[in-house]
């Protein structure tokens, strides 16, 4: 846990010197401890092993203020011991709610049509709530004569161009060849999308995708912008359409011209069931891209596109 409110602590800061100035920060409700900080954050109940996790752990609603800023845990009281400046508002437990979506996990039974859960029925939605915890701290170590905790200048840290591969083909199935006959450009021109090259399907967009992501990495620099490709990973569902299936030929070759090799890749479960999905980095070297999916409670399965061949690996 020490670990996670460092990380929080230096989130809220922000800027280059996050770090340094986080050593300022004490979170402790250890009276002799202090004198060893500038600001010290008096712990709320929350993080107790007989409150997390439980319905006493959720904030009560009208929610506090402290200098305006709803307040999700502890009290708006603070004070001076000594030259230290001392609150009781619980912004480290505050902010761990909001940033690991913590709601979500206690209120599982509320869920839309898709198993997500509503924005409408979060506690920020609820209580008009903005976060404003990290302009907080940083102003309290000013108050404690810290001056070099300054607004961090607003910037763009990184870009993240994400693509939702809902239809990568327009008519690479029979069930297409036999719409676009029937409903379609006919006969003829549904044949020449179904048996011609892949890159001449009028879905086929992916690599323009990949040269903005190219152009925008010359710009403002390579480590500044990813691409993010979201792939399907099945379902017969209504929500899943259209349908298309890993193991494709079209879906390799897919895989192979427009994702590059350090291209994260995302599959997203299924709305028929849901799978807990994640990209993994590969084992092997030789694999474009590592994917671990549990379709199944018992099963796991590796995808892994290499250069000529797909494989699949049943553990």
């Amino acid at each position: 846990m020490k670990a996670v409110i460092s990380y929080i602590t230096k989130f809220l800061i922000g800027g280059e010197k996050a770090g340094a100035l986080s050593s300022l920060v004490g979170y402790t409700s250890d009276p002799n401890k202090f004198s060893r900080y500038r600001v010290v954050i008096i712990p709320s109940p929350f993080f107790r092993d007989e409150v997390y996790g439980t319905s006493e752990s959720m904030p009560k609603l009208p929610l506090e203020e402290i200098e305006g800023v709803p307040l999700l845990f502890g009290s708006s009281k603070t004070e001076w011991q000594g030259d230290t400046w001392v609150v009781h508002a619980d912004i480290i437990a505050s902010a761990y709610f909001l940033l690991t979506r913590y709601e979500e996990i206690r209120k599982r039974n509320i869920r839309d049509i898709h198993g997500r859960f509503p924005g409408k029925e979060s506690l920020p939605f609820k209580a008009g709530f903005i976060d404003e915890y990290g302009r907080l701290l940083r102003r309290w170590l000013r108050q404690a004569r810290v001056q070099s905790a300054v607004e961090p200048t607003p910037h763009i840290q990184k870009v993240w161009l994400t693509h939702d591969v809902d239809a990568p083909f327009f008519c690479r199935t029979f069930r297409n060849l036999i719409r676009e006959t029937v409903k379609g450009t006919g006969l003829k021109q549904a044949w020449k999308m179904f048996r011609g090259p892949l890159q001449e399907d009028p879905f086929y967009t992916f690599p323009w995708f990949v040269e903005q992501r190219n152009e925008l990495k010359a710009a403002i620099g390579k480590d500044r912008c990813e691409s993010l490709f979201f792939i399907k990973s099945g379902g017969s569902s209504v929500y899943d359409k259209p349908h298309y299936k890993l193991y494709s030929k079209d879906l390799k070759e897919y895989g192979l011209d427009c994702i590059p090799v350090t291209t994260p890749v995302e599959l997203r479960h299924s709305s028929q069931r849901k799978k807990i999905c994640w990209r993994d980095k590969p084992e092997n070297p030789s694999l474009a891209i590592g994917i671990i999916i549990w379709p199944h409670a018992n099963q796991k399965i590796w995808h892994g596109w290499k250069k000529q061949e797909l494989q699949t690996i049943s553990r």
